[in-house]
This record gives structure tokens, sequence and C-alpha cells, in this order.
């Protein structure tokens, strides 16, 4: 783990019991090592403190709307951000999320990158195992892409997220079996967290440029992500790898994705959840 890694996830700890000022103590380190400012980390660190404890909202699709919530609204001061959700259900999802950059170069060319993430909560109820793993699943994201990753909603480490090529490499030597995979069969210390990675992405590292993996994540093909997360990025030059030819502008596809928005009616929806527990939880009166 990187030694930025290692100070978001002690600032998290301390955050978490009760230290309000343990993000903004490291906004001038983060300030100078990402392409985003402290509030983004400040924000994830809300939001997975407000659903780690609560059994109703643990669940991988209100987590990754809360995260894309966060990431839009945070890095809209920064970047272009534009996210899109599916609009129905795919025969065969393709990761939670495809993240894409879009690189806008001064000379008129862009080139587009992409990366997929697998979102797996742990369960309480089996001894905190992420007992939605499956092998198959894995197997699929090394079949179609070179870049893609398993980012973990785990009550035990703040987002740690790996590649996917990994992940099967400790499967494969550990034995682990469908549903049976826990944190404690990975080493968090060469895992990192969501935030560096996302930094890595927006600086044009980890991503796969090939044309028919940028058609997935438009969802042109068969498997598709839930959800587009797409950074526009402008700037004189860029130096990912591998260095890409130009590409045309991704554009997702219109009869199956539909913005998700980042105004009244998402916020409403996450109240309405959040109220919706309190209320359940609540030591009133249970009709």
């Amino acid at each position: 783990m990187q030694i930025l890694d290692y100070i978001i996830n002690k600032a998290f700890d301390l955050y978490k019991s009760g230290n309000e000022d343990a993000c903004v103590d490291n906004g001038n380190l983060f300030k100078d090592w990402f392409v985003f400012d402290k509030s983004l980390i400040c924000q994830l660190f809300d939001e997975m403190i407000k659903v780690e404890d609560d059994i109703d909202n643990w669940d991988e699709d209100f987590i990754t709307r809360s995260l894309a919530y966060a990431i839009k609204s945070n890095l809209k001061h920064h970047f272009n951000i534009n996210i899109w959700k599916q609009n129905g259900k795919a025969e065969q999802y393709f990761g939670d999320i495809a993240f894409v950059v879009e690189f806008h170069l001064s000379n008129g060319s862009s080139f587009v990158g992409v990366s997929f993430i697998e979102a797996k909560r742990d369960y309480q109820e089996y001894d905190y195992k992420f007992y939605r793993f499956e092998k198959e699943q894995m197997n699929r994201f090394l079949g179609n892409t070179t870049s893609s990753y398993y980012l973990l909603y785990s009550h035990n480490s703040f987002l740690p997220i790996l590649e996917t090529q990994f992940l099967k490499q400790l499967v494969d030597a550990k034995n682990i079996n469908d549903r049976q995979l826990k944190l404690d069969d990975i080493e968090v210390t060469k895992t990192t967290t969501l935030p560096t990675q996302l930094n890595r992405f927006l600086n044009g590292f980890d991503l796969d440029f090939s044309k028919e993996t940028i058609k997935i994540a438009e969802g042109n093909k068969k498997i598709k992500p839930k959800f587009i997360i797409k950074a526009d990025i402008h700037g004189p030059g860029f130096e990912p790898t591998p260095t890409p030819g130009q590409t045309p502008p991704f554009n997702p596809n219109p009869n199956v994705y539909v913005k998700f928005e980042n105004d009244e009616k998402e916020k409403k929806k996450k109240e309405n959840k959040e109220i919706t527990n309190t209320w359940r939880n609540s030591s009133g009166p249970k009709f």
C-alpha cells in the first residue's frame, strides 16, 4: 500500500472515531498529490460512515449511487463530469461502473480510455465474506478488457480497490471458492484506495484504450456496465500507458442509458430511503 493510502486509511479511522478535523488536517497533503481537492475524500468518508452500520443501506447499488453522487458533485469543480445509469436491465452486466476518461489535447485531437469497476460488499451475517463474489464473473472481466478492478465495500477498510488480475492470482493461489472471499484473504497492503485509483485514471494510467472495450463501456455490446462515469480532461499533453491513437468521441448508447443527474431528484431519492430506514429502526410503534 502506498504511503498516501496508509494516510487515507488512518485519517478515516480517526474521522470515524469522532475527530472531524482528520480529513481537513491532511488536506494540504492530498492537494499536493491529487488532481482533486480534499472535499472528495472527505465526502467519501461521510458516505461510508453513513452506510456501513445500516443494514438497509449496506447495499451495492445504494452505496455505488452514493459514491457516484459524491464523485460528480466534487469533481465537477475540476473537470467536466457526466454520469449515466442503465435505463433497464442488461442481459449480462459488465461491472458496476465504467470509468471513462476522454483526453482533449491542445492540437484538437482526443482519445478515450476506460476501466471497469465491480463493487462487492461484505456480509455481516456471513462472517464479513464478500458473499456474491464469483470466479466466473472475474474471468469474464479478464477475457474482455485489460483494465478492470474490484472495489470492496468493507466494514474493516476504507474502499480498498485492486486489479482483477491480482485478485485472480490470490484466488487461485489460495483456492478460494465462490462466495468465500474475505478481506483477510487479500493483502490489503497491496491494494490501493478508491481516491488514489481515481487519481491514476485521471492522469491517464491503468486504462484500456482498445476500441472494442470502449464499445462495451458505451453500451454497444451484449455485456454492459450499470453506471458510466465520464471525465473530460483538457490539457497541452498527456502520457498515458499505452500511448493510444485518436479515437472517436465517447457516446453512451441512448437506448440503454439515461443521465444520472446531480439534482433534487437524486437527492430526494436518497433522502427518502434514509428517512424510511430511520423510521424502520426507530423505537416508535410498529404496525
